[in-house]
């Protein structure tokens, strides 16, 4: 009997000692979730939803960086900090943003190498938020000479000088925000800095089933238009390219003063003289139906490697 009592005793206690370390193990799971979510508590309003959508470095060094807020949380500013290609860094501030809205902020050239990756933070309080980030992979490095660059997001000039009104604005299923034309152009400014004389490229996304119609018109300065569906560029000289663009699909074309590129091929190629003549009229885009984007004008001429950056960085698959 005295045997059989030690028995239970010993089995009470094992069994109590089993039950203290599967109560310390539980707690131990549950006390670790608990501080892991009061730790997300504690930083909650440290994670305002930002994002970077579009990083445009231009070869001057000057940057452009387009972000995105979502809704909820306070943000006092933004801190953006740009890398080069060496690992060299530099921080630059920048003034809030409000919900839902997506704002651009420009950049003068910051004194380090080629940018490869650039991030933003919210600063809430003097408290450092989330991490928004783009790589080399998603920033368009942008040539020289850019005059102005209708992103057709709504109808402002990326640049700053020529806006254009009115612009009919449409989602669409592979490119996202373009603006689409039915033989109403839209109206983009006369200011001097429209008007060239010298080198010159055009580059644009274009997307018709129109056999005719004007895509961009400055007077007598310079024209693209379509013709039996064929792309026609009109500076001093003429030029054609050698095959139909209107199969509604969507075609990268650039002109340039050595041709007219489309999808990054150089579909014909001449040498253009200077401008056609100094005008005073207004810049018009879309005197056709389809739809355009990323309308970009330059008073410089491109490169084949140039035509090929800005078809690669602005595909979208």
């Amino acid at each position: 009997m005295e045997k059989k009592g030690q028995t239970n005793i010993l089995a009470i206690v094992l069994i109590a000692l089993i039950v203290i370390v599967a109560i310390a193990i539980v707690w131990n799971i549950v006390g670790s979730l608990v501080r892991e979510k009061s730790s997300e508590a504690g930083i909650g309003k440290f994670s305002v939803d930002i994002d970077i959508t579009d990083a445009a470095v231009f070869e001057t060094g000057a940057s452009k960086i387009s972000v995105k807020r979502g809704a909820g949380g306070e943000i006092n500013s933004l801190k953006f900090v740009f890398y080069d290609e060496s690992g060299n860094s530099k921080i630059e501030d920048a003034e809030s943003l409000g919900e839902l809205e997506t704002k651009t902020y420009s950049f003068s050239p910051l004194g380090i190498g080629k940018i490869n990756k650039v991030s933003v933070f919210p600063v809430i309080g003097n408290q450092i938020g989330m991490e928004s980030q783009r790589g080399i992979e998603n920033i368009l490095e942008v040539p020289s000479g850019v005059v102005s660059w209708w992103r057709f997001d709504d109808g402002m000039d990326f640049m700053g000088k020529n806006n254009c009104n009115p612009v009919d604005i449409i989602d669409d299923e592979k490119r996202g925000k373009v603006a689409s034309f039915n033989r109403e152009p839209a109206v983009c400014g006369s200011d001097i800095s429209l008007n060239i004389d010298k080198e010159i490229g055009i580059s644009f996304w274009i997307k018709t089933s129109s056999e005719n119609g004007e895509i961009i018109k400055k007077g007598d300065n310079y024209n693209i238009f379509l013709e039996k569906g064929f792309i026609n560029f009109n500076y001093g000289k003429q030029v054609k390219s050698e095959g139909e663009i209107n199969d509604d699909e969507w075609h990268h074309v650039v002109a340039t003063m050595t041709g007219i590129y489309v999808d990054s091929q150089l579909s014909s190629s001449r040498i253009m003289d200077k401008a056609g003549g100094i005008s005073s009229e207004e810049l018009k885009i879309g005197s056709f139906n389809g739809f355009l984007d990323e309308m970009m004008l330059f008073n410089e001429g491109l490169a084949n490697t140039e035509v090929t950056g800005l078809y690669n960085n602005q595909k979208i698959s």
